[in-house]
């Protein structure tokens, strides 16, 4: 899904937002502060079980029908928007899902738009002028920045509404967290969350000054398996004694039936008993744990959600800022009011355990979250992201990671280098498509997209180049299945571009290549004899013309006819990428840009080939 104008960074942050227009089909919200310039625009694409293209230009919401989805626009210059994005669950009660998207700069006191599902969307709706549309919500004081973050709490009085968590880091002392609770009775055109009245909700202060606290919100799901969900807030740069610096502080407010008189102190959760909350201390100084949190989902299947916690400063084997993330499980018995990541570390996995970065500056636990049961075996999985990563020497293109629930234990450790060089069982990793991506800035589930009854997963890249224009961002939906997963996908294949006007191929009997042109949609099919050795195609004899600067991509299926798979492309700009796949093996290999000489090879990048095995190449570029 491309964002659509230079420097938009659409996909900075994204969310499955259920079903927001009652077609049995959920759909997703992605944010992009920067459009506008900088008043910042949001995107509801829906949900369509018909067979979703390959890409979308999100710039077709705003000018359609709002059969798609469609835009919402920021108010003024500087508002950015989309920085903070959620899903809400169904906040009024009407049986549609409801969504919000936060501001945190906008106007006096920061906002936040609540708007409620319906049956119908027009293409665009100015946040300026929600009207019946939803509720503004903002602050009490100038300066407040309420919608730093904003997270859906699930059912925290356990009324059977869905209810809403936002942040205001600027608020009171030294900021404040604002859980709303759902109802079926209207809340007016605006609601000053500084003034909650125990009916409404509850405000949650104490946080520690100069700590960076607010910038991360999650809820927590039923940590404790009590029937009511729990919301997390956290502060990265907070510390408690023995720390000088950026330990990172999660703190976890519990929920319950009797309601809140009075505001949640989190400051008083390390010398209480737990009954109203606890604090997740993070496993060393200088972690900056909290970076990013998640929950909701029960990732080893005993029946009680569990969270993450992302600590990208962590170094865990001596890297540098590699970054880590902490699985906490949930548990029956409940928490004490410390808990503490570096047990998880040194314990044997019954509690949770430690997801480790692979190089330095990876800055795994950036992102992080719930993925849904994305493999359809019944159990949750998760993902973490590491948008600062450079897998395959593309700088900072991004790397997530997805690790498959599972019910029969996990290790106090696990390497997340393991997870690339598995065999696709215990999970897979994500790789950005292109240098400077940064792919992995945002990730989460996606609910079901497509209607397939699996659950799908969202991976936000603000800084791709989308259409050529920089940093206009884009956000993938990847499908989930019950297929086996290759242990590396790279998101080069998903709706990308490229041109390839003319090729030789050796060492493949081929029975399928396709030309692509994306910018002026053309596609053609050919099918060569099925011989072995080179054979030769021609994209524009073939039906398929290409003006300079077009973009195309060129498929090329077929057996393995020996142990190499090379070729010969021409008509490149130079700046071509390809993408080896032996679908028998289930491996994926992306060597270096291609070169002037147009050169590839699949066998030499250490595709493994056996004889009879089935073959895929994908090479794209721009046209010359």
């Amino acid at each position: 899904m491309n964002g659509v104008g230079t420097m938009d960074r659409a996909g900075y942050a994204a969310s499955g937002i259920g079903d927001i227009n009652g077609d049995g089909l959920d759909d997703v919200l992605i944010g992009a502060p920067d459009a506008g310039p900088f008043s910042g625009a949001s995107y509801v694409v829906f949900g369509n079980d018909d067979g979703l293209p390959e890409s979308i230009e999100l710039s077709d919401l705003a000018s359609g029908d709002g059969t798609l989805g469609f835009a919402l626009i920021g108010a003024q210059a500087y508002d950015t928007i989309g920085r903070s994005v959620s899903g809400v669950g169904d906040f009024n009660g009407d049986g549609l899902d409801d969504f919000m998207v936060g501001a945190g700069y906008a106007g006096a006191y920061g906002e936040v738009y609540l708007i409620f599902g319906a049956p119908e969307f027009p293409p665009s709706i100015e946040v300026a002028a929600l009207g019946a549309a939803g509720v503004l919500l903002r602050g009490e004081e100038v300066g407040d920045a309420v919608g730093t973050a904003v997270a859906a709490a699930g059912d925290v009085n356990g009324d059977g509404f869905d209810d809403l968590l936002i942040t205001a880091r600027n608020a009171g002392e030294d900021g404040e967290a604002y859980v709303v609770f759902g109802t079926d009775q209207p809340l007016g055109a605006t609601l000053n969350v500084g003034t909650l009245s125990p009916a409404q909700g509850f405000p949650i202060v104490g946080f520690k000054p100069r700590s960076n606290a607010l910038l991360a919100a999650s809820s927590a799901g039923d940590l404790n398996g009590d029937g009511y969900d729990e919301v997390m807030v956290s502060a990265f740069d907070a510390t408690i004694e023995v720390c000088g610096n950026a330990q990172g502080l999660t703190y976890v407010v519990l929920g319950r039936a009797d309601g809140v008189s009075e505001p949640v102190d989190i400051s008083s959760f390390t010398d209480g008993d737990g009954s109203e909350g606890f604090v997740v201390l993070g496993a060393a100084c200088g972690n900056r744990s909290g970076y990013a949190i998640g929950g909701g989902g029960d990732f080893n299947g005993d029946g009680v959600d569990d969270i993450i916690i992302g600590a990208p400063d962590a170094k865990p084997g001596g890297r540098n800022e590699a970054g880590a993330a902490f699985v906490l499980f949930g548990r029956s018995e409940g928490f004490p009011p410390r808990t503490e990541l570096s047990e998880l570390v040194s314990g044997d996995g019954s509690l949770g355990f430690a997801l480790n970065g692979i190089n330095e500056d990876d800055g795994v636990g950036t992102a992080v979250g719930m993925a849904g049961d994305l493999n359809h075996d019944g159990i949750e999985d998760l993902i973490v992201g590491a948008h600062m990563a450079s897998p395959n020497d593309l700088r900072l293109s991004g790397q997530s990671y997805v690790i498959f629930g599972r019910d029969d234990g996990f290790p106090a450790e696990i390497e997340l280098s393991s997870i690339v060089e598995g065999d696709g069982s215990a999970g897979f990793a994500i790789d950005g498509a292109a240098a400077s991506d940064f792919a992995g800035r945002q990730v989460g589930e996606a609910g079901d997209v497509n209607g397939d009854g699996i659950d799908d997963l969202l991976v936000g890249a603000f800084g791709a180049d989308a259409g050529g224009r920089t940093n206009a961002g884009r956000t993938y939906v990847l499908f989930g299945t019950t297929e086996p997963f290759a242990p590396v996908f790279n998101l080069f294949q998903i709706g990308e571009v490229g041109s390839f006007l003319s090729t030789t191929v050796a060492g493949v009997r081929t029975f399928f290549a396709a030309c692509l042109n994306r910018t002026d949609p053309q596609e053609a099919i050919v099918t060569p004899a099925d011989q072995p050795g080179f054979f030769r195609f021609n994209c524009g004899e073939i039906g398929v013309a290409a003006n300079v600067g077009d973009n195309v991509q060129v498929i090329v299926d077929g057996r393995s006819a020996g142990d190499r798979f090379v070729g010969e492309s021409g008509g490149f700009e130079g700046n071509a990428r390809l993408l080896c796949r032996n679908l028998t093996q289930g491996v994926d290999t992306l060597p270096r840009p291609l070169g002037e000489t147009g050169a590839w090879s699949c066998s030499d990048a250490g595709l493994p080939i056996a004889l009879g095995d089935q073959l895929r190449a994908i090479v794209s570029g721009t046209t010359n």
